[in-house]
């Protein structure tokens, strides 16, 4: 749990804070960020017990990480929206089911 945490909250964020315009096109192009962030988004069918196999445990991250792209300017620099070929898709993923 501690080394997901790390990646989540301090890699991610400090990548997409960095002012290296090729690291960060390259971790949302190269690496399809948005693309594995809806492919293992798993939305909650049933309510969450303390059974383990009522949720996936790794959501909450997807769901902090896409709400920190969301949130900020992100996909507007160094003019990447008109890069990615799932711009329409990640607008509909985050405007939907990530909402719920």
């Amino acid at each position: 749990f501690f080394l997901h945490e790390v990646v989540s909250k301090n890699l991610i964020s400090n990548v997409l804070k960095c002012r290296n315009d090729d690291i960060f096109v390259h971790l949302f192009t190269d690496c399809k960020l948005l693309e594995r962030i809806m492919d293992n988004f798993q939305p909650v069918t049933k309510p969450r017990t303390k059974d383990p196999n009522s949720y996936v445990s790794y959501n909450g991250h997807l769901v902090m990480i896409a709400n920190m792209i969301d949130n900020s300017n992100h996909l507007k620099r160094a003019g990447l929206e008109s890069k990615l070929s799932c711009i329409s898709k990640w607008n509909s993923f985050v405007s939907g089911e990530l909402k719920q």
